[in-house]
């Protein structure tokens, strides 16, 4: 632990030097990048390592601190506020090059130049507040209502930074009263870890005193004794006498004593990440359950009992879904309600989107509301149409294909959601930088969670005209396809071009409904025609 901590602030020291030599807006944009990647990784594993290089004195003849401590506090914060990966990655190297661009007014425009030609959104906009960085009091800056989420998340860091005195909890009482209801919410998480303990401060115990290193759980915390030893302490045992007791360079070599007593592995002060890229390991023995006709139904739904997560969703859906929308509170009830093959589909889905939606970016909020009129449009066609997949069927084929759009690097970095101007059926709008088609990606995905082969055919199909798609495959294809381009006119507007008319015509010919029925689907659906206000410019 204590070389990956020395190295990581070998780096940072390193990259900043960049900053005072003659390097190019493209290079400076680069190492900051790659350094926030590191930063990422680290603060992941080693999150105290990132409080410490931010709070901690560090030798006089240190190079200018204010760029590595803010990057490595917008890191810990990133990761605390559960921010997606590329989109903190571009607010961390901005935190630290719009830092570290000081005195250099020729550096500054050319950076400003060239972030605005790359569309680098985040550098632009937190170049602006430069100056905010250099002044003494940052949180006097914060107005809820001027700045935008990174700005604001922007100027907190550089606050907490420029007020070195106390706690987390306790250098963020200036600053949460000038911040939205959104942003106080997330700053509660902060009041657990790192809470009142940082590294490095004194502590006192019952019958003894040292050092606190670094928290362990969210109960416990490694200190260093004064007899030279280091011992798992409960927080509740352990008083604060003063902040800032060690420099980085002492923090750094108590750390390295205690290397073999503490594994950072086992911790998690950091909120998990569930890989989205497979079938969850406990739904998978459902799934085969569900798809085995000889299943004992007593003892699926006791299994299934002990996963509120997916039977509290089945007892809320099927309380909705039956006709005089009785409180169904039994587990086997709603499985009977819906049928086994329904069931699986409805866990899939609800498991999919679980993980789809656990890290925050800009455009999230937007991706969601796409991705559920989709699938409410996908479930109307089939319960409107002659095709054989039941509805459940139909949204979780429609998930499948939407959700590359929560793993697109090109949406994790701008501020407004790309209009579809021609081929409503497809999402060719969102795939400018991606290598291969979107329906490639969701049949791909689909295929990881084990899906059936037909699913995967009917979503690599789903973006082609009905009448150049296999027979066996043509009118689940044509739903998939129709429930694309009907949200996309609802939701974000726009004339429907020649290819788009052509798409529909086929679509309903293949479906065998008429434009009536859809006007009926989006009476129905009309509850979810809506976007956050500040993605409707």
């Amino acid at each position: 632990m204590h070389s990956v901590i020395e190295d990581l602030v070998n780096h940072i020291h390193q990259t900043g030097l960049l900053f005072t030599q003659a390097c190019s807006p493209a290079e400076i944009t680069r190492q900051s990048l790659s350094l926030a990647i590191r930063l990422i990784k680290s603060g992941r594993t080693l999150p105290d390592s990132l409080l410490a290089i931010t709070s901690l004195p560090q030798a006089s003849s240190a190079h200018n601190l204010l760029p590595q401590r803010a990057a490595c506090l917008m890191t810990f914060l990133g990761l605390k506020f559960q921010l997606n990966d590329h989109y903190l990655q571009h607010l961390v190297a901005a935190t630290f090059a719009v830092c570290s661009l000081k005195n250099n007014a020729e550096q500054q425009e050319g950076c400003q130049l060239f972030w605005r030609e790359k569309r680098l959104l985040f550098f632009s906009g937190l170049l602006k507040l430069q100056k905010v960085a250099q002044a003494p009091a940052p949180h006097r800056f914060l107005h809820p209502h001027r700045l935008n989420e990174e700005q604001s998340l922007f100027i907190s860091v550089i606050s907490l930074i420029k007020n070195q005195q106390g706690s987390m909890v306790s250098r963020l009482k200036p600053v949460i009263p000038r911040t939205n209801e959104r942003e106080q919410h997330r700053f509660e998480c902060l009041l657990k870890y790192p809470g009142e303990f940082m590294p490095g401060c004194a502590v006192s115990f019952p019958n003894g005193e040292g050092v606190f290193l670094f928290t362990l759980t969210s109960t416990t915390g490694a200190v260093l004794t004064g007899s030279g030893d280091v011992e798992e302490k409960h927080l509740r045992q352990i008083k604060i006498t003063r902040y800032q007791a060690l420099s980085l360079n002492e923090w750094l070599s108590e750390v390295k004593a205690c290397d073999a007593a503490f594994k950072p592995a086992v911790r998690q002060l950091i909120p998990d990440t569930y890989p989205v890229s497979r079938l969850p390991g406990d739904l998978q023995t459902i799934i085969t359950s569900l798809h085995d006709t000889n299943t004992d139904i007593h003892k699926l739904s006791r299994r299934l009992s002990r996963m509120p997560v997916f039977s509290d969703y089945l007892k809320k859906t099927a309380s909705l879904d039956n006709r005089l929308q009785l409180p169904v509170k039994d587990v086997k009830q709603a499985i009977m309600t819906y049928g086994l093959t329904r069931v699986g589909d409805m866990l899939i889905m609800r498991a999919l989107n679980q993980r789809l939606h656990q890290r925050h970016f800009p455009q999230l909020a937007v991706c969601i509301r796409f991705a559920e009129l989709v699938a409410a449009i996908a479930s109307e066609l089939a319960e409107r149409s002659n095709v054989k997949q039941t509805p459940q069927t139909a949204a979780l084929i429609a998930t499948f294909i939407t959700a590359p759009l929560f793993t697109l690097h090109a949406l994790k970095v701008i501020k407004h959601w790309p209009l579809q101007r021609q081929r409503l059926y497809q999402l060719t709008a969102l795939q400018e930088t991606e290598t291969q088609p979107l329906p490639a990606l969701s049949a791909s995905l689909a295929k990881q969670w084990q899906q059936p082969a037909r699913y995967q055919a009917v979503i690599t199909h789903c973006s082609t005209l009905p009448a150049h798609v296999p027979e066996a495959v043509r009118a689940d294809a044509a739903l998939a396809g129709l429930s694309i381009l009907l949200a996309n006119k609802w939701l974000f507007g726009g004339a429907e071009c020649e290819n788009t008319k052509l798409f529909k015509s086929q679509a309903l010919q293949s479906l065998k409904l008429t434009p009536s029925s859809l006007s009926e689907i989006a009476g129905v659906t009309s509850y979810l025609m809506w976007l956050p206000l500040r993605q409707r410019s």
